[in-house]
């Protein structure tokens, strides 16, 4: 997020939040998207302020957010399932996510890349 961006002392104050009140989680689901992918939902929003403020700055984000899920997988030990979300139906992604955590709870293998 920009530093100017007026959501930014918002979204510090939930992770304070969510640092003290939430539990350790056993699993962090990752979801990523390709830039092709990322782009096709942003522009089929049509959303004045994702495509001129949002748009320019958003994905490289994804960078710093795999960074910081690493670094939590590390000191919590808990185990992360990246899923890379496409752009297509809800319906879809809940059955290929259903799907990969059907195999990484069954084969007990999940980390990051």
């Amino acid at each position: 997020m920009a530093h100017d961006d007026p959501y930014v002392e918002v979204v510090k104050q939930m992770a304070l939040l969510d640092q003290q009140y939430l539990p350790c989680a056993d699993l962090i689901i990752f979801v990523t998207a390709t830039f092709a992918s990322w782009q096709q939902r942003i522009l089929s929003r049509r959303r004045h302020l994702d495509i001129h403020r949002v748009f320019p700055h958003a994905f490289p984000f994804q960078e710093y957010l795999r960074r910081a899920v690493q670094l939590e997988s590390e000191q919590s030990r808990c185990r992360v399932l990246p899923f890379e979300n496409q752009f297509g139906s809800i319906e879809l992604s809940v059955e290929r996510l259903d799907a990969l955590l059907q195999v990484a709870f069954h084969s007990g293998r999940i980390a990051i890349d």
